[in-house]
Formats: structure tokens, C-alpha cells, sequence
């Protein structure tokens, strides 16, 4: 479906204030893109990231489980939509890398949340992201197998995922860093994956 005039200017306005670091406003315009369209998976995506980082300490674990229950539907949104690849293989690094920062960020209030209450190793966003990164891989792969670009950004979700994995393991199937290590090696033949940790660690 093609992109109406006011979807089109929201979904502008949202990105530049992405590219601004202006929070508000991209979460504003990214709400009015999904208001013109629902259907708008860099809409939906991005909204569901800016309310994770607009709500308070306290909101983080549901807003955080909102974006990870709705980051591969996105994911999958994007190969739908009318655009160029190289625009979809932009779109998806930057959906990864804002999906990484925004684990990073959940990960520290977490931590201090967990220190603050005397128990500093409480954390519980580490293996539901490692298994969402793995999923944003395959979904790309599964929807997008010729796009070089958005293959990249597969490329990238999958070596975070196994480098995460690698050190909070616990609970996750041991065969997938293997598993996930072959496919990257198909596309960078100079991957290896990093070593174990020392120690299990919670997810």
C-alpha cells in the first residue's frame, strides 16, 4: 500500500528527531505515523523503543517485554513495505542498533534496581533478547534472503545474539551459538565465535 501525504511527513519529522536524539518528538511522530497507519512496522518498531526509554524505572520490565513480543513482527513488517532495499537493509541496522541500546539500557536499570533492593545479579531481559536477536536474523533471512543489505543487518543480529549467548547461557538451547555460527560463516567466512564465560550466568 502505498504511503499516503501525512504518513509520509510524520514518518520524516519521526526520523529526523531520531537522528536528533529527540526522544519526545520521535515517539510523538512515530505514534501520529502509526495513527495514519497501523500497519507502519518502522512505526510500531521505534514506538515501542521510545516507550521504553519515556516511562519510568518501574514500567521498564512491561514496556521492555512489549518491544521484545513486537520487534520481529516489525522486523517482518519492514520486507512489506515499498521501498528500496538498500532503504530496508538502512532501516533494519538501525532498528538492531537502537534494539541493542535499548537491551543495554533495560540491563543497567535492572542492575540498579537490583543493587538498590540488595541483590545486584537481578536481571531477566538477558535470554529473552539473546533468543528475539536470533529471531530478527531469521526473520530477515526467512523474508528478505536476497537483499544483501538487510541480509547484513541478519548478519549482525545473529553475532550480538551469540556473543551474548556466549556469557548468559543458562536456560538457552547449547546447540544454537553453533548452529548460529554456521549460517554467519556463509556470509562472513572469517567469523568464529567468541569463547564460553567462565560461568553460567542468569538470563
Amino acid at each position: 500500500m502505498a504511503m499516503n501525504e501525512q504518513e509520509g511527513k510524520y514518518l520524516r519529522l519521526a526520523r529526523q528527531a531520531r537522528e536528533e536524539n529527540n526522544v519526545e518528538d520521535a515517539k510523538k511522530f512515530y505514534d501520529l505515523v502509526r495513527t495514519e497507519n497501523p500497519d507502519n512496522a518502522e512505526a510500531k518498531f521505534f514506538y515501542l523503543i521510545y516507550r521504553c526509554w519515556d516511562g519510568t524505572k518501574g514500567e521498564w520490565k512491561s514496556n521492555y517485554n512489549s518491544f521484545l513480543n513486537g520487534a520481529v513482527s516489525a522486523v517482518k513488517g519492514v520486507a512489506r513495505m515499498e521501498m528500496p532495499d538498500a532503504e530496508k537493509g538502512k532501516i533494519l541496522s538501525e532498528m538492531l542498533s537502537e534494539a541493542i541500546a535499548t537491551y543495554e539500557g533495560a540491563r543497567k536499570v535492572e542492575t540498579d534496581l537490583g543493587r538498590a533492593g540488595g541483590n545486584s545479579a537481578v536481571v531477566h531481559n538477558d535470554k529473552p533478547t539473546i533468543l528475539m536477536l536470533y529471531q530478527f536474523g531469521d526473520a530477515i533471512e526467512e523474508t528478505m534472503p536476497t537483499n544483501t543489505s538487510a541480509m547484513d543487518a541478519a548478519c549482525a543480529a545473529w553475532k550480538k545474539a551469540v556473543a551474548l549467548n556466549q556469557i548468559y547461557y543458562a536456560g538457552i538451547d547449547k546447540s544454537l551459538p553453533e548452529k548460529y555460527e554456521a549460517k554467519i560463516q556463509k556470509l562472513d567466512s572469517s567469523y568464529v565465535k567468541p569463547k564460553k564465560g567462565g560461568c553460567i550466568r542468569l538470563g
